[in-house]
């Protein structure tokens, strides 16, 4: 189901795509969606906005962004959106906060295992 919330992300990242940061990060910032439709959401939500924070060069907010996903992520158990934020902190020259979501990736994968 599309949601206003999903439909915000959509053109945020769209823009982000097309080189407009700045237009992107308008678009996450004035748009009204209400609360994420489910906990994906929200890491998605901060995900992209870490991105376009790294990309108008405010480097200490998208870190702190993509920190909050990745915990975010590991508190719901969402490997495939923890997979998202390292390669965006990857991307955004973060080897820190990478670090931090692999040993969350980790922690997660371990947990989900099945016994032997």
């Amino acid at each position: 189901m599309i949601t206003p919330f999903s439909l915000r992300e959509i053109e945020a990242r769209g823009l982000l795509a097309l080189g407009r940061p700045r237009e992107s990060l308008h678009v996450l910032t004035t748009t009204e969606t209400g609360e994420p439709p489910a906990p994906q959401w929200a890491v998605i939500d901060r995900v992209t906005t870490g991105e376009i924070l790294g990309a108008i060069d405010e480097h200490d907010a998208a870190a702190t962004t993509l920190r909050e996903a990745i915990e975010l992520a590991e508190r719901h158990r969402l490997p495939h959106r923890l997979q998202r934020a390292i390669r965006a902190a990857d991307r955004g020259d973060h080897p820190d906060i990478s670090g931090h979501g692999s040993e969350a990736l980790d922690r997660l994968h371990h947990q989900l295992a099945p016994e032997p």
